[in-house]
């Protein structure tokens, strides 16, 4: 959890890796509810405010000549098992909306070169100005008070970064 931008594509470069997930998550006959629950939480931390790893892992579900039965498997899997789904769906809505967390969601885009360095100047005179963790610059404390709140981000829902 609340692993950097870098982390995760590094994770995700290891080859046949998002392969095998998915394979995990589609196989013919449905996994035991802990299986899915493990492999759908391992790829929403990998996909959480990563655009182009959604992108990618996307074009990967549906590729080859049985995509559109894969897609379909997948949506199937994630209608009938939404408790061991959640999180995964939190963090692609999360990832679509990067905005509902600024001090993740923000950081990322920033990484990724999404969002202008611009911004990242004004996020840290807000961060100080709120009074909430004082230091939005160092990750792992932004990570994880911004994860504990749900990504409502408080206060600070009307100073967003990404807007």
């Amino acid at each position: 959890q609340a692993s950097s931008v870098s982390e995760q594509q590094l994770v995700a470069r290891f080859p046949g890796f998002i392969d095998f997930v998915l394979q995990q998550l589609l196989c013919e006959e449905t996994p035991p509810e802990p299986q899915l629950q493990v492999f759908f939480d391992l790829l929403a931390e990998m996909l959480k405010f990563n655009l182009p790893l959604l992108s990618l892992v996307q074009a990967q579900l549906a590729s080859g000549s049985s995509g559109e039965q894969r897609v379909r498997l997948f949506i199937d899997r994630l209608n009938s098992h939404i408790v061991d789904a959640s999180i995964f769906i939190q963090c692609v809505v999360l990832t679509l909306n990067a905005d509902a967390s600024p001090r993740r969601g923000c950081k990322a885009l920033r990484d990724l070169g999404l969002l202008p360095a611009a911004s990242a100047s004004a996020d840290a005179s807000r961060g100080s100005s709120g009074g909430s963790s004082g230091d939005s610059s160092v990750e792992t404390s932004g990570d994880s008070s911004g994860n504990s709140s749900g990504g409502g981000g408080g206060g600070d829902s009307g100073n967003c970064c990404c807007a």
